[in-house]
């Protein structure tokens, strides 16, 4: 009898021992981490044409951000672009334009930044590869499933992509201006952007 007992306790005690393992192992899976943009080690690269022929390349930062993630699953993010760090890199572009290429970027044609200082972005749910994006550009929100691989280490977070947005729904003058000479508006609405995105917890 005494046998017996001292097996049921062990075998109790054992069963208390995997279940708590089984929470802490479900507690832990469940922990969700807040990761800070580090706006210094992240590059957010785009390039806009009117043709093959006719085009801009250029950076601007994420200013600030943070993106909240339960092990490898994206919960949401929210971030801020900051359209005055525009910076148009163009090959061959003479230097003295740049300065008027970037003006005319932040002005009523395009970016509209003395009504609109900062661009705003919030994600989703992260997918097959797809990150679930609503960016707001001069108010008017877009929604885009961006392509993206996002990896977790050390306590780092990077999101990596080459992607394309269509801007046509914001209504920026200078991409609706059909140009008289060719018929066509005065460049493509969809700008290419290519981002690696570095983020700290």
């Amino acid at each position: 009898m005494k046998k017996a007992s001292v097996l049921f306790l062990a075998m109790a005690a054992l069963a208390v021992t995997a279940c708590s393992s089984s929470d802490e192992a479900e507690e832990e899976a469940a922990e969700k981490v807040v990761y800070t943009v580090d706006s210094g080690a992240s590059t957010l690269m785009w390039h806009g044409e009117e043709n093959e022929q006719h085009f801009h390349d250029g950076v601007i930062t994420i200013s600030e951000g943070s993106m909240t993630m339960e092990g490898e699953k994206v919960i949401s993010g929210e971030f801020k672009i900051d359209p005055s760090s525009i910076k148009p890199q163009t090959e061959g572009y003479p230097a003295e334009k740049m300065d008027y290429l970037k003006s005319d970027l932040l002005d009523t044609a395009f970016l509209f930044t003395s009504e609109y200082p900062t661009i705003d972005v919030k994600t989703g749910a992260y997918e097959n590869g797809k990150l679930d994006t609503k960016i707001t550009v001069r108010g008017v929100e877009i929604s885009s499933m961006i392509p993206v691989k996002i990896e977790t280490k050390d306590g780092i977070a990077t999101v990596k992509g080459d992607f394309v947005v269509d801007f046509s729904p914001v209504g920026m003058p200078y991409l609706e201006t059909v140009n008289e000479e060719t018929g066509k508006p005065g460049a493509k609405s969809g700008i290419q952007f290519k981002m690696d995105l570095k983020l700290k917890k």
